[in-house]
């Protein structure tokens, strides 16, 4: 069974999780066959399962306290435990007591859980909250990270195409999975988050494990799923400045040819480490294994590790980059965006190019330049193949406890 290791030591922050975790807390009590660990901020919604030593423990073994606020020493759901006589009741902190044994000396490293974490709000198309469950909605998790944890306001969000994307994420697929076809969420995201980080970084964390694009113009966040993404105008020689364009090809012996996503199998009862590998096989008998970068998600199913894995792969398979300067009347194009750029003859057809980057000419200039990349990614559901014999009839009775890295948000 593979840990994540959410703590971040004595004194430290506790974890932000997000979705179904198997981990181990950070232990606060160990005495005469009772422990007790924390697991995270609250509210978590509850317990999957729970193990001591390998064997499942029951009910009647362990107290689950959600993480909700307390309201004081006998509250039933958040007071002090009835097993930790003496005890805090640590508002807004999820935690688990459990008795597994009879034995007074306990081993708190074989006392693991599998979690679903916080509740999240959720909302509708005009920004107005209409609740708050438990969700692995990618979009769902990123306004619990950037509403309620962040402080960001509201206003921020463009909230119909944050609506757009979480119904994205959430509409059922239908995937062969080798053993049965049914239906899974399109995308989903189970992330634990141990220490501060960027909004940046969440914003790229969750559209990247979701095959979306964002983009801020200073007032508000978009959101674009690449499968609904088009051109959003056409750039020609009438927009272009003189003497503006340059064509910069790619050194080909560096384009990649492999992608790995590093996930958690969601289908494993123990959430096992497992990895998904796309080649190029062509490129890699050309000029060997060149990796796009490294992709270490959480528990997801095989199907979503396969196709992102190709989107990822194609996207980074463009060979060249274009500079162009364009007119005040494109001046509403941003990075993310994706524009028709049409130069003959130094093209000898148009190109659909991704805007990676802007710039403003200074002093005042009614001019903007653009740094592009010809678009390759496609995003297909059907990208998916059955999961692989081998890890199909594994066995997850072996209990392992390996250190895993996870990652850090805000």
């Amino acid at each position: 069974m593979a840990v994540d290791n959410l703590t971040t030591g004595e004194g430290g922050l506790v974890a932000d999780v997000y979705g179904e975790h198997t981990i181990s807390g950070h232990l606060i009590y160990n005495a005469l066959g009772t422990m007790a660990t924390v697991l995270g901020e609250g509210v978590w919604d509850s317990v999957v399962k729970i193990w001591y030593r390998g064997g499942e423990l029951t009910s009647d073994q362990y107290h689950f306290h959600p993480g909700t606020i307390s309201n004081g020493t006998t509250d039933p759901v958040q007071g002090v435990d009835s097993w930790l006589p003496g005890g805090g009741t640590y508002s807004r902190t999820c935690y688990l007591v459990a008795r597994p044994t009879t034995e007074p000396d306990l081993d708190p490293s074989q006392l693991i859980g599998r979690y679903r974490g916080r509740l999240v709000p959720d909302f509708d198309a005009t920004g107005n909250q209409t609740g708050s469950d438990y969700s692995a909605n990618p979009a769902r998790v990123l306004i619990g990270l950037l509403i309620i944890g962040a402080k960001l306001p509201s206003e921020r969000i463009d909230w119909q195409s944050w609506y757009n994307w979480k119904i994205y994420c959430d509409t059922p697929i239908e995937w062969n999975d080798g053993k049965s076809v049914r239906q899974i969420k399109r995308f989903e995201a189970h992330q634990a988050f141990t220490g501060p980080t960027s909004p940046v970084d969440v914003l790229n964390q969750l559209t990247d494990m979701s095959a979306t694009l964002w983009q801020d113009d200073g007032e508000l966040i978009r959101f674009f799923p690449v499968e609904s993404r088009s051109s959003v105008t056409t750039i020609d020689r009438s927009k272009i400045l003189r003497g503006t364009f340059s064509h910069a090809p790619l050194d080909i012996r560096e384009q990649p040819t492999r992608c790995v996503i590093g996930f958690r199998d969601l289908d494993s009862e123990f959430l096992a480490p497992a990895s998904w590998t796309q080649k190029d096989e062509p490129g890699i008998d050309e000029r060997g294994v060149i990796d796009v970068g490294t992709f270490s998600f959480g528990a997801m199913h095989y199907s979503q590790a396969q196709r992102l894995a190709k989107y990822w792969l194609a996207r980074a398979q463009s060979t060249e980059r274009f500079t162009v300067t364009v007119t005040g009347s494109e001046l509403a194009i941003l990075p993310g965006d994706l524009v028709t750029l049409d130069f003959p003859p130094a093209l000898s057809e148009p190109v659909l190019c991704h805007v990676q980057a802007t710039e403003d000419v200074p002093e005042g200039a009614d001019n903007r330049v653009l740094y592009l990349a010809p678009w390759t990614a496609k995003y297909s559901d059907q990208d998916h193949e059955a999961i692989p014999a081998k890890i199909a009839t594994e066995t997850t009775s072996t209990l392992i406890v390996p250190t895993v890295e996870m990652p850090i948000a805000a």
